[in-house]
């Protein structure tokens, strides 16, 4: 038993290595090509997608530490956009749509578990956190993100359905953002 944990712990950084290596990889390909903003986000957000989804996955650990490493493994691979002028990438489970009024994210997990979930919304901030049953275990989700607009905090709706949820948020100023997150720099 100690050695297959061993093994694990092993494959894990291994998945981490291989993580932060294909993102600085993306990263340099993206800068080489004169790539900034959205299309490096877009390029980079796809390494950290799965970097998230391998470390999440791994067999050491309680829950919440797996998570929390999976969450901060997704993030050190979208660390570099700051310098190609892009916002960090979102988890890979979420995606993102908006008209005039409000804000919409689409969280493509399977089986959550609607009791435990956790929204906090400020201004131009959005935490959420909930578990999903991943087979006979439960797995823990958490996001936090910077908005590049404001919303309103009294103003947030959800859907949970069997195989992903909605949560909406409404605009302060009925307006088109050009971006989900606010510029990680000046030139961004």
């Amino acid at each position: 038993a100690l050695l297959k944990a061993q093994q694990a712990q092993q494959a894990a950084a291994d998945r981490r290595s291989a993580a932060r290596a294909k993102a600085a990889e993306v990263r340099s390909k993206a800068s080489s090509q004169g790539r900034t903003g959205t299309a490096a986000a877009s390029a980079a957000a796809s390494a950290a997608a799965g970097a998230f989804r391998g470390v999440a996955e791994d067999a050491g650990g309680d829950q919440a530490e797996r998570t929390e490493k999976a969450n901060a493994t997704a993030l050190q691979a979208g660390e570099g956009l700051a310098a190609a002028g892009g916002a960090r990438p979102l988890p890979g489970w979420i995606s993102w749509r908006q008209d005039l009024a409000a804000v919409a994210f689409i969280m493509e997990v399977p089986g959550i578990v609607e009791s435990s979930l956790c929204v906090s919304v400020q201004p131009r901030q959005l935490r959420v956190a909930f578990r999903a049953s991943a087979g006979e275990a439960l797995r823990d989700y958490v996001a936090e993100l910077a908005l590049a607009g404001e919303v309103l905090t009294a103003e947030v709706r959800h859907h949970v359905a069997e195989l992903n949820m909605m949560l909406v948020l409404a605009k302060r100023e009925g307006v088109m953002w050009d971006r989900l997150q606010p510029p990680t720099d000046a030139g961004g």
